[in-house]
Formats: C-alpha cells, structure tokens, sequence
C-alpha cells in the first residue's frame, strides 16, 4: 500500500481569541475579537460566519498560566471560525477550555474532521491537541459539531 507523503504548507498563523477590551497582546498572536470574516490589519483574513463579539471572554484567572489561556472565544453550533489560507495540508495546534469551568465537554472538528470530544477537569481546566488536514477550499474551518457550546483558542 502506497502512502502519500507529507508536504506541509509554509503558511504560519497563531492566532488568540479575546474580547476588544483586553489591550494585552500576546507576541507572535494576532488578536481575533470575534468579527465576522475578512482582512485585518496584519494582513490576514479570518474571522466568523457572523459576529460572535458577545462570545468573547477573559477570565482574569489565577489558574491560566498565561494571557492565551484566561482569554476565549466559545464557539456555538451557528458559528464557524475560518482563516484563509492556500491550499495544502496544514497542522493545526489548538487549546480548548475555561480556568473558571470544570467538566466542560469540548468537541471541535477542524476543516470537517472530528478531532477531539474530551470534558476537562479538576486538574486539566484545558485541552491540547493537533490534527493534520487537508485545505482544498483556500478556507481552514474550525466548528462544533450541532447542539454544542465550547470554549476555545487557536495557535
């Protein structure tokens, strides 16, 4: 059996979810503060199928080891976070959870492929994971799958 090989993309993007009040940038992220989709000022185009700037949320949390952590965006079934990208295989590293909520059930699909369905706890407030996908559509998708609320970063 043949396998394909593996040609990442050179396209890098991290981005950090939060509210427009939080005036903390993080370095190396550009700040996503919930708008619907289109270019920002870094030059990049991302965003959401529609405002999702209620959404957006800082905890002000001692548990957060840092800014990426206390901040997020809780994505709902009406919305999807896109980032335009080209074509190409992409790995993307995300963080999903709330240092203020516990046995929070965290499903995300990224470009269509389920990638995780995991409740944080006690002593893990978040999760870490990464998934390999293929962009055909010049669009990296990001969403819940339907009936699901989470709570979410990108990097």
């Amino acid at each position: 059996m043949a396998s394909t090989p593996f040609y990442p993309t050179s396209f890098n993007a991290n981005i950090n979810f939060q509210p427009s009040t939080v005036s903390t940038s993080i370095s190396g992220y550009s700040k996503d503060v919930g708008t619907k989709y289109g270019t920002r000022s870094n030059g990049l185009k991302y965003g959401w199928t529609s405002d999702n700037t209620a959404n957006m949320k800082v905890r002000n949390n001692s548990r957060s080891p840092d800014k990426r952590y206390d901040t997020f965006a809780q994505f709902t079934q009406s919305k999807k976070w896109e980032i335009a990208v080209p074509k190409g295989t992409y790995a993307v590293r995300y963080a999903v959870g709330d240092p203020a909520v516990t046995n929070l059930v965290c499903d995300i699909y990224v470009e269509g492929q389920f990638s995780v369905h995991e409740r944080t706890t006690g002593h893990s407030y978040w999760i870490e994971r990464s998934i390999t996908v293929n962009v055909t559509d010049g669009k990296l998708t990001i969403m819940t799958p339907s009936g699901s609320t989470q709570k979410n970063g990108l990097d």
